[in-house]
């Protein structure tokens, strides 16, 4: 993006933030005068401050981090005291002069006066607010208080961009939509950083650091320190000279911020002495050993955590009585209901009085039937780690029977119904063509003929086929119908860029067609850019929709290793210890490799570990049994009687 849009969003952003009640640091207006041909458009430096916190808006340094604005006062016969400081002031002072002249003019005064070592007096007109970061790398916008960021984001600088092909509303009035849209995401940090506290917690850090040797000896890979100055020396070899002295090499160690590494190149300082001096500096005192360690250390640091109860930051919380806790905390405890179910998945149901809401909590990752009665009837997953819904009938019946809480007589088992898919219909390619109007324009407006109408039923074919190879995978109806429910979603944003992209080549003819004479370089380049963004665009849906068949057929993959896991488990289950293993030591010829391994039998089934991991072979063959290294014997063993049970049921 161009810079000065970037300047003009912030300009237009931090108009909408003073009205919130916001206090703006390095605001610059305007100063423009086309009279003169001077060009100075209005800029902020993107702080500011409210109720304590600090917002960062494009800012990727600290410099301006506690600045003060000062105005020096120059009239100070003092301070004029050579002639380069009057011509100087003589400049700054002279109506004809621009503002960046006058401030250069105000930097060399004072240069001049800290060489004659006379400070200028001034006053402190402003000082901008201490923050401790810059915007984090990938964001354009930032919220701090005590040195901790709050929220940060991007979007900075979309306020100031506008959809050209929206003919309803204005792009000024678009751009304002974005810009109160972003403000109104700051005020809402601000509300919901509202019940934030600072609380001082200590960070658990594991470092390397060089450790003190009870035995003051030196080996290989130690550490040595010298009094006489505080690098410390890595032990690299010790070796027996031609002289029989036994000589110690140490090279310097690099410093703590790079975690104590070996320095490498040429240039590394590397020194020789007897192993006799050492000892001897040892001795004195002069000389200390150490070993490097993994070390624990504890920093402080300071976290934000919600308070137990909401407030604002205009209005403190009010003192409770002991009485009024108690009760508050009764009834939360009536309006909570806690169940452990028989896959020990412990049930929490909470009912949100405030917002008329129910909270459902799970200990673990419920199945996959409780998720789908979850979504069919309402509920919906919050990142904070539960699943919400308004309060209803049905909402509270299906509460009720997950946590076996009897507060409302209408308890049902409506989680054991079986979750009702609606139907999808897929079989409406009909419906994407390409009308005869559009086609005779696109004609005119190319000197090749294409049949576009067929080229849109191919692609649209094409899609359809692709998503029906997927269906054709599973027979799981809650996949089937999230395979559809894409599909019929992906069609449509397809078809509409489709035909965005054929409208605009339709109303911009290529030169070869229009002829050069009188072309609009410009615009006609413009149009050829917005081209390209489309086509990039509908390049990038398609690739969404391949990597979205893909989640799919991982889905299905997971769906149907979970099936065979739960059968493999209820066949097992029954099986498991009737059955005998006969044990022999073979000769197994595997992968052209023969060799003796014990052997675990059973009705014709063989099972041996070769290559690494548990192996089931059948007359000679090897079956696949998705087996791991990792795997032990009984999971071998439990799959044999899972396929020697498939056999026996096959043969009745």
């Amino acid at each position: 993006m161009y810079y000065g849009d970037k300047r003009e969003a912030k300009v237009r952003i931090m108009g909408k933030l003073v009205e919130a009640g916001w206090k703006v640091y390095g605001y610059s207006p305007d100063q423009s005068d086309f009279m003169t041909d001077y060009y100075h458009p209005a800029s902020w430096s993107g702080i500011a401050t409210k109720n304590g916190y600090v917002l960062l808006i494009d800012v990727s340094h600290l410099s301006d981090s506690g600045r003060e604005i000062r105005k020096y006062n120059y009239n100070n016969k003092q301070a004029v005291s050579n002639a380069r400081i009057e011509k100087l002031t003589a400049m700054m002072n002279d109506e004809a002069s621009t503002e960046n002249e006058k401030a250069s003019c105000a930097t060399l005064i004072e240069k001049e006066l800290e060489k004659a070592k006379v400070e200028p007096s001034y006053t402190v007109e402003e000082i901008y607010p201490t923050f401790s970061h810059a915007n984090p790398r990938g964001t354009t916008w930032h919220i701090e208080k005590d040195g901790q960021i709050i929220a940060k984001g991007k979007g900075v600088f979309s306020t100031n961009t506008y959809d050209w092909e929206n003919k309803e509303v204005s792009s000024e009035k678009q751009k304002e939509i974005k810009i109160n849209a972003f403000v109104e995401r700051i005020e809402n940090v601000m509300k919901k950083s509202d019940a934030l506290q600072p609380v001082v917690v200590k960070v658990e850090k594991k470092v390397i650091k060089p450790v003190l040797k009870e035995e003051q000896i030196i080996l290989k890979d130690d550490i040595l320190s010298f009094s006489y100055h505080g690098h410390y020396w890595m032990v690299t070899d010790i070796y027996t000279n031609s002289k029989g002295q036994n000589c110690v090499v140490y090279e310097l160690l690099g410093s703590e911020k790079r975690g104590y590494q070996r320095l490498n190149g040429m240039s590394v300082k590397r020194y020789y002495q007897p192993m006799e001096r050492l000892v001897k500096g040892i001795e004195e005192d002069k000389v200390k050993v150490y070993t490097l360690q993994e070390v624990t250390e504890y920093q402080e640091k300071t976290v934000f955590k919600k308070t137990a109860r909401k407030q604002t930051v205009s209005n403190a919380p009010a003192i409770e009585t002991t009485e009024e806790v108690a009760v508050k905390e009764e009834e939360q405890t009536e309006a909570t209901a806690e169940v452990q179910t028989s896959d020990n998945n412990t049930v929490i149901v909470k009912l949100n009085e405030e917002l008329n809401g129910i909270e459902i909590y799970f200990s673990d990752v419920p199945s996959v039937e409780i998720r789908d009665q979850l979504k069919a009837n309402g509920f919906r997953w919050s990142r904070k780690g539960f699943w919400y819904a308004k309060q209803s009938e049905k909402t509270l019946s299906i509460a009720n029977s997950l946590s076996g809480s009897e507060t409302t007589p209408e308890a049902t088992e409506a989680i054991n119904e079986p979750v009702v898919y609606p139907e999808v219909d897929i079989n409406d390619l009909d419906q994407y063509t390409i009308s005869d109007d559009l086609q005779n324009r696109l004609h005119s407006a190319s000197m090749f003929q294409v049949d576009y109408k067929r080229d849109c039923r191919v692609t649209f074919e094409s899609i359809q086929n692709e998503a029906l190879e997927v269906l054709s995978l599973t027979n799981n109806n809650r996949i089937q119908y999230n395979i559809k429910k894409y599909l019929q979603s992906f069609k449509k944003r397809y078809y509409e860029m489709y035909l965005k992209l054929l409208n605009h080549r339709a109303n911009n003819p290529s030169w070869a067609v229009t002829g050069r004479g009188g072309i609009n370089v410009r615009r006609y380049n413009k149009k050829q850019e917005q081209y390209a963004n489309m086509l990039n665009k509908s390049a990038e849906l398609m690739n969404d929709f391949e990597q979205r068949l893909n989640k799919f057929k991982d889905e299905i993959g997971r769906e149907e290793q979970r099936a065979f896991e739960a059968d493999l488990s209820s066949v097992t289950s029954i099986l498991e210890g009737t059955a005998e293993f006969t044990t022999e030591t073979k000769q197994l010829d595997y992968m052209g490799l023969k060799q003796k391994v014990r052997t675990y039998n059973y009705n014709g089934f063989t099972i041996a570990k070769t290559w690494g991991c548990y192996r089931v072979f059948k007359n000679g063959k090897e079956i696949d049994t998705n087996l791991k290294t990792t795997s032990k014997l009984d999971d071998a063993k439990r799959f044999v009687l899972y396929l020697n049970h498939k056999e026996n049921t096959k043969s009745l």
